[in-house]
């Protein structure tokens, strides 16, 4: 793992939705997973489903940029950067793992006055920590697609997964998160 890392900037967007069979949104998630589809009209619904998730009224929705570090070697790589937002996160790192060699396996934790700790993995039910200083939970997230493009350059990491708590009902989420080099580091290479 190189030790100093490369500085990054990092844009994230998540989107959560409940899972409802009647909603938009859940049609848009199913659709997602039918990538592999080639036929004219699986095409045609997948575009019309992607417009459906282009509306911005998603109350559950955030989208930022930060800046962070991204560490790679030894066929691991992490990318660690603080919550820029103190108000509702307070001092919060997130550190987001994987293996190079297994790029569908992928930890996400958050350290400091949030803690989280999230194992997502394509096809698996994972048993999750989530702790927002209030009241911890145990939740159950399960990958339905991870595309991760995430290397020593940067790249994209695109997830799409659910989350059961037995709380509330079961929502899906999709986070982009997409890794880019500062102009230092980028000359660098």
């Amino acid at each position: 793992m190189d030790i100093a890392g490369k500085k990054v900037g990092i844009r994230v967007s998540s989107h959560f939705h409940d899972i409802e069979p009647d909603a938009a949104e859940s049609l848009c998630y199913f659709a997602e997973m039918l990538d592999q589809v080639d036929d004219e009209d699986g095409e045609q619904l997948k575009a019309l489903l992607r417009l459906i998730m282009e509306d911005e009224s998603d109350d559950d929705s955030l989208d930022m940029y930060t800046e962070g570090e991204l560490y790679t070697g030894d066929g691991k790589t992490e990318i660690r950067y603080r919550e820029p937002d103190v108000e509702s996160m307070g001092e919060t790192v997130t550190s987001v793992s994987f293996d190079d060699g297994d790029r569908e396996l992928v930890t996400i934790t958050r350290g400091g006055d949030v803690y989280t700790a999230l194992v997502l993995e394509e096809g698996v039910r994972h048993t999750c920590a989530y702790n927002t200083g209030s009241l911890p939970l145990l939740i159950y997230t399960t990958a339905r697609r991870i595309e991760n493009t995430v290397g020593e350059d940067g790249g994209v990491l695109d997830m799409i997964y659910t989350v059961e708590t037995g709380m509330s009902p079961p929502q899906f989420n999709r986070i982009t998160m997409n890794v880019t080099l500062t102009p230092q580091d980028a000359a660098e290479v």
